[in-house]
């Protein structure tokens, strides 16, 4: 017998449910780990709950209605079938014939039907005990790799890849990695080029724009910074936008165009385009990383991969770097100044925590003086 479910308060539109869950896969088996939530005031908790009354992630199955229940089977069933039918590349990934995502519904995952019943007082325990999900039967989604299309709804976004995992009773028992890239480049050119193309990104560029970026960096602190700054890009930007342009843009954009000389329009796509936009990822992530160690530098805070002593492990220079900038703001700045007519040279380096630290410096200085 199904005893009357509790019921939860939704405090916006971005969890409907009132409540949310988080799930950890541990060799073969699918725990429950973590389970928050508001009942409503008058409802008291179930010690179990029909499986589809929780409907929240691998929760969202049916709880009575035989129509839903057979739907979601069917549904399930359909999946497999096409994951199944799918060609597989050289590394054994299926390849994907459409450029959205098998299934990206508010949930990310298909149920096979109605499976049991759930123990509440163990959901809602799960930050302190695991609960093994041996109520669930379906497929699970997994999005993996670049961001190639975004949905602002539900699972709706398109990754590079799917990992689909299905699981029976709780159990992994299968899973398919499904590539979306070859569907992207043959159906939609532009998004393709979009996500992995660097001469796609040189448009927007004066033909001149590294050399002016590191004109810039050299001296950028004159009143007429912001506009300056602006003139490297062809089209106009408000004066709005000029005036918060930040020199960590600056940096960036010095790091694109040294990667896109060589290349030719003509080689768009080319493997020596993706390569060059592959490179160029990686250094804005290594870059973005040591803005955000700068800025707890700066803080006084440890950075990334400290170790308990306080030291830095992936940063061996960090502590050095921290004695070496002054702490008076005004030869601090003159500090990074230093560094940017260094510019051309720290990038070469790949020196990317220095130059963000004088970024860091710099940007502080331009928002005190926009006040």
């Amino acid at each position: 017998m199904v005893t009357p479910e509790p019921r939860f308060i939704a405090e916006s539109s971005a969890n409907w449910r009132g409540y949310q869950g988080a799930w950890e896969i541990v060799g073969t088996d699918l725990f429950l780990t973590d389970f928050s939530g508001i009942l409503e005031q008058n409802s008291a908790p179930a010690e179990s709950a029909a499986v589809g009354v929780l409907d929240v992630e691998l929760l969202n199955v049916a709880s009575n209605p035989a129509d839903r229940r057979d739907r979601a089977a069917t549904c399930w069933k359909q999946a497999v079938a096409h994951l199944d039918s799918l060609p597989k590349d050289e590394h054994g990934e299926s390849i994907s014939d459409q450029t959205h995502p098998l299934f990206g519904d508010d949930t990310g995952f298909i149920a096979d039907g109605y499976c049991g019943n759930v123990d509440f007082d163990a959901v809602v325990n799960a930050n302190d005990a695991p609960v093994f999900a041996s109520w669930f039967t379906g497929l699970l989604r997994i999005p993996q790799g670049k961001l190639l299309e975004y949905v602002h709804g539900g699972f709706g976004s398109l990754q590079e890849r799917d990992l689909i995992i299905s699981i029976e009773s709780g159990l992994v028992a299968r899973l398919w990695r499904l590539s979306y890239i070859p569907a992207l480049f043959a159906q939609k050119p532009a998004a393709a080029q979009e996500a992995y193309s660097l001469i796609a990104m040189k448009p927007r560029l004066r033909t001149d724009a590294r050399e002016q970026t590191l004109m810039y960096l050299a001296a950028p602190f004159t009143s007429s910074f912001a506009d300056a700054v602006s003139s490297i890009f062809q089209d106009k930007m408000s004066s709005l936008y000029a005036q918060l342009f930040m020199v960590s843009d600056l940096v960036k954009v010095a790091i694109q165009t040294t990667l896109l000389e060589g290349l030719e329009e003509g080689q768009m796509l080319s493997e020596q385009d993706q390569a060059a936009r592959r490179q160029y990822d990686e250094t804005i992530r290594a870059f973005d990383g040591a803005f955000a160690d700068a800025e707890k530098l700066l803080r006084g805070e440890s950075p990334r991969g400290s170790s308990s002593s306080g030291e830095p492990e992936s940063e061996t220079g960090m502590a050095i770097l921290k004695r070496e900038v002054p702490h008076d703001r005004e030869i601090a700045l003159e500090w990074a100044g230093s560094v940017f007519k260094n510019a051309e040279l720290y990038l070469s380096a790949g020196d990317f925590l220095r130059l963000s630290v004088a970024c860091r410096l710099t940007e502080d200085e331009l928002r005190r003086r926009a006040k």
